[in-house]
């Protein structure tokens, strides 16, 4: 039997990763909610959380309105374990950038799937093959980097936030690290029933986005 971030075609979930986390799926989708309720209720709240995207709770140019919109996303929630904290607001803080949400299933590798062209394939490739060797340090602006270049296609690709923010929780433990990546990778580069998407005009990327050390640029 499968739950709802298990699917059929997934690789097995480590079942040390099932102990002290069965509060998390729930949390996640409710936090979901309420950022995609936050559009519409207080598009100041969405700016000021925009304004932390790819930072940490503890960065020291964190702007103090930022960290107090993402609080009072967390009193709403009540629900959202203490260890999940760091990754809420990173995922809270990427929202803005797009937007736009998917409760149906996936993972951000379907996501960046959803994205892939043939003329942008290559290019793409490079980018989630870095997002794939990301320590814990390096995922907030990786990640960042992946989200603003959905939200770039046309039209926007969908992002299951709810999942995404399990995922970031699980990337801080080596060995659900390894998980979430074989099916990030899977999801990516095998896919499902849908291939490519539709070439675009002009929506080409063969540029490498990685220095010689295999670092993505800085902007």
């Amino acid at each position: 039997m499968t739950t709802a971030t298990e699917s059929s075609g997934s690789p097995p979930r480590p079942q040390g990763l099932r102990s002290g986390t069965s509060d998390l799926p729930a949390a996640a989708r409710t936090l979901a909610g309420h950022l995609v309720e936050l559009v519409a209720a207080s598009p100041g709240g969405v700016a000021r959380l925009k304004r932390g995207a790819g930072k940490r709770l503890g960065d020291a140019d964190l702007r103090g309105e930022t960290a107090s919109e993402f609080y009072r996303l967390v009193a709403r929630t009540r629900t959202l374990p203490r260890y999940a904290m760091e990754g809420a607001f990173l995922v809270s803080s990427l929202f803005p950038l797009t937007k736009r949400h998917s409760a149906k299933g996936g993972d951000l590798g379907a996501t960046l799937r959803f994205c892939r062209t043939k003329t942008n394939g290559a290019g793409l490739d490079r980018r989630v093959q870095a997002l794939l060797d990301s320590d814990e340090k390096q995922l907030p602006y990786r990640l960042r980097r992946a989200i603003q270049y959905a939200a770039g296609r046309e039209p926007p690709a969908p992002v299951n936030w709810a999942q995404l923010l399990e995922d970031v929780v699980s990337w801080g433990r080596p060995g659900a690290r390894a998980w979430v990546r074989r099916r990030w990778a899977e999801a990516y580069f095998i896919g499902g029933a849908r291939q490519e998407s539709p070439v675009a005009t002009g929506d080409t990327d063969d540029t490498d986005d990685t220095n010689d050390t295999g670092e993505m640029e800085q902007e």
